[in-house]
């Protein structure tokens, strides 16, 4: 504004200027120098007045734009800041809205997985009871088949054994039957013997009887003879005194009594009064060379028992130890001491 004003005031300078020179050439330079300078502090002061006149104009109207302009800011500056809390509220309006969409969204995902997992959770235990019911059925008649096959195999296992065995025993039966006609007039001539050396030896002593032990071998004889069987153990035969010399191994035994039957074997020690001695030498020596010189016995379970009307030293406690049948008397009877041997 201030550069508008001087460039209007240049052409009344010049003009000034002009009016000065020509009255220069036409008054005196006295007047016209003291004129000149007079209207030129008038011109001057008033060029100062106006231009401080201007100056206050456009510092005051400069306040003024400054102040407006402060005004302006201060009001856009309120203006963004409601439109930035606006826009805040409206940002946090739009996010709670869409955590809120993403929240249902989720939700609404979640349980349509939960309800396909429980779609194909329910599908697979279908199946599952499927293949099992069908497994089932296939076992089922596997199995029944199996079944059948093994009670048809049975069968006949059982046919052919019960051929097998009933070929055996009439073998047996026969083989036994024989065995008990040899054996009974084998019995029948050693009775003979047995009953001819009792007469003599009777005869020896004066008649007064027989001797302890001899009593005690007729008395445990007869009983065996009328039982035929001890606790669960039942015998065909019966021999008295059985002796046998083995020359090639140079073997000797003599066996008071022994039971038999197709596949057991019954030896027997009678003593008047039994010693841990008689025991010993029973178990130690006379059982284990049995089979060896009665090898007719040698797939016979064997057993071994004791008889005898009395002991001493604890003999019949050393023969149960030994697993042995322990015997005695009882009135006219025999008596199983111990009710259970081992096999030898």
């Amino acid at each position: 504004m201030e550069n508008d004003y001087i460039k209007q005031l240049i052409p009344e300078v010049k003009k000034l200027i002009g009016e000065v020179a020509r009255e220069v050439f036409t008054k005196s330079s006295k007047d016209f120098r003291e004129k000149l300078q007079y209207e030129n502090k008038a011109r001057r002061e008033e060029l100062e007045f106006a231009t401080n006149l201007r100056e206050e104009k456009f510092e005051k109207e400069r306040k003024e734009r400054e102040d407006l302009l402060e005004k302006e800011i201060l009001k856009h500056e309120a203006k963004l800041v409601r439109e930035r809390n606006e826009h805040e509220a409206k940002l946090e309006r739009e996010r709670n809205e869409h955590e809120a969409k993403l929240e249902r969204e989720r939700k609404e995902y979640e349980a349509k997985l939960e309800r396909e997992r429980n779609e194909h959770d329910a599908k697979l235990e279908k199946e599952r009871k499927e293949r099992e019911e069908l497994l089932e059925a296939k076992h089922a008649k596997e199995k029944k088949d199996h079944e059948a096959k093994l009670k048809r195999e049975r069968n006949e296992h059982d046919a052919k054994l019960e051929k097998e065995r009933k070929e055996r025993e009439e073998l047996l039966e026969a083989k036994h039957a024989k065995e008990k006609k040899d054996h009974e007039e084998k019995l029948e001539k050693e009775m003979k013997v047995f009953k001819k050396q009792m007469k003599e030896l009777s005869w020896q002593i004066g008649g007064i009887g027989n001797s302890n032990r001899s009593n005690a071998e007729e008395f445990f004889f007869r009983s065996f003879e009328k039982s035929m069987s001890i606790e669960d153990l039942s015998f065909d035969y019966i021999t008295a005194n059985m002796n046998r010399y083995k020359k090639k191994s140079n073997l000797q035994g003599q066996y008071d009594i022994v039971l038999n039957n197709c596949d057991t074997t019954l030896v027997v020690e009678v003593k008047y009064k039994l010693t841990p001695e008689y025991v010993e030498h029973f178990y130690r020596k006379s059982l284990p060379k049995f089979k060896r010189l009665f090898p007719e016995f040698a797939d016979h379970k064997l057993y071994g028992a004791v008889a005898s009307f009395s002991d001493q030293d604890n003999a019949r406690q050393l023969a149960t130890q030994y697993g042995l049948f322990v015997l005695g008397q009882s009135g006219q009877s025999l008596k199983v001491l111990n009710k259970k041997a081992c096999q030898i």
